[in-house]
């Protein structure tokens, strides 16, 4: 259990998170109900770090589902799809209610 990549995770000692990213079998473990956590507090970049300090353990590289799924997409996509996203965003951004929103200032909640 010493060497196993969840260790290394610097809430280990206080985590209660049953599916943990960093477990070899994750995503095949299970959470309960009552489980008091019921996702890893572990930033992205942390579980990206001791992924790759053991190569080949985990099979989502220490990311969550979702995390994960979202990688492939973007991997996956053409430039074509690239540049119609990248368009899009232009347009966005330059619309009136996006002008309108970035001059309001938040007010924290």
């Amino acid at each position: 259990m010493k060497n196993q990549p969840f260790t290394k995770c610097p809430s280990f000692r206080i985590c209660s998170v049953n599916n943990c990213p960093l477990h070899p079998k994750y995503p095949n473990l299970t959470t309960c109900s009552g489980d008091t956590e019921k996702k890893c507090r572990a930033q992205k970049p942390t579980r990206i770090k001791i992924s790759e300090e053991h190569s080949g353990v985990l099979k989502l590289g220490g990311l969550t589902e979702k995390e994960h799924n979202l990688k492939l997409l973007r991997e996956n996509r053409t430039p074509e799809e690239w540049e119609i996203l990248r368009l899009r965003a232009k347009k966005a951004r330059n619309s009136k209610a996006y002008r309108k929103q970035k001059g309001k200032k938040r007010v924290p909640v």
